[in-house]
């Protein structure tokens, strides 16, 4: 299966980054070949600016011809080791912050 290009990778990071509930602006991996997992190829999805006092939960994204699914990234995938770069997602609207306070 041939890997998917630049303009489906960004369209499958926006619709995983709304299932998610990610805080714009996210960050990505490099497009690396998936050995296991639901598609062919994946990259590593992350929010680049989280809360201090929360986690920063770490997604792979799967594609074949086009998105194919979302899921908590796992310690074989090497995602906390991979380096990162700013999503270029065009025109997609970030999703509001809910802060929680603590009263």
């Amino acid at each position: 299966m041939q890997a998917p290009n630049q303009e489906t990778i960004e369209k499958g990071v926006q619709i995983a980054a709304k299932a998610a509930k990610l805080a714009m602006p996210v960050e990505i991996s490099a497009l690396r070949k998936a050995d296991h997992g639901p598609g062919d190829y994946f990259v590593c999805l992350r929010e680049a600016n989280p809360l201090p006092d929360k986690p920063r939960p770490t997604y792979s994204v799967f594609f074949d011809d086009g998105y194919k699914d979302l899921r908590l990234s796992v310690i074989l995938e090497n995602c906390e080791q991979q380096q990162y770069s700013s999503a270029n997602l065009g025109e997609f609207k970030s999703l509001p912050r809910k802060i929680e306070r603590n009263e």
